[in-house]
């Protein structure tokens, strides 16, 4: 766990495996990179909550649940790359992305967002989902939904097709 922290220099954080972490009131102050890692506990999330981040890359990971809770994404942000993992969910709950936000080529078994913001356009192309879920998030310059594909679409809320078609 890390616990009130600010980071001032880069941080990258690559090919590890972690059973579980948690960062709660952390300023990641330059670019950060959590890269190519493992997040293998299934039973419990992991979690950020009350995290700020400048720039940060968060491709490549393994995630099988993870927590994002009251977060800022304050530069471009990336999810890149992500395998898929079944029954795994990762969720943001009120975080706000200022800058431009990339989830492009990515798999997700449940990938939620729920009460926040995408100031700048956010980018799912090429995404595979088996629900994903958005419930009250605005999209204030648009999103690019090209090519995705929801497996379980009778499990995603009408809110949530509605959205994605407007965007």
């Amino acid at each position: 766990s890390f616990l009130n922290t600010d980071f001032e220099k880069v941080i990258i954080i690559e090919n590890n495996t972690f059973s579980l972490i948690r960062f709660a009131y952390i300023k990641f102050k330059d670019f950060t990179a959590i890269i190519k890692n493992k997040f293998i506990n299934s039973l419990s999330e992991n979690t950020f909550f009350l995290c700020e981040f400048e720039q940060v890359d968060f491709s490549q990971n393994d995630f099988r649940n993870l927590k994002y809770i009251d977060c800022k994404f304050l530069g471009s942000t990336k999810f890149r790359d992500i395998p898929y993992y079944k029954s795994s969910t990762i969720s943001f709950d009120m975080c706000d992305f200022h800058k431009h936000v990339n989830f492009n080529k990515s798999s997700f078994y449940k990938l939620i967002f729920e009460n926040g913001s995408f100031i700048e356009t956010a980018s799912f192309q090429d995404t595979y989902f088996d629900i994903i879920s958005i419930d009250r998030t605005t999209f204030e310059s648009g999103a690019f939904f090209d090519n995705i594909q929801i497996k379980k679409i009778d499990e995603c809320s009408r809110r949530t097709l509605r959205t994605i078609k407007q965007e």
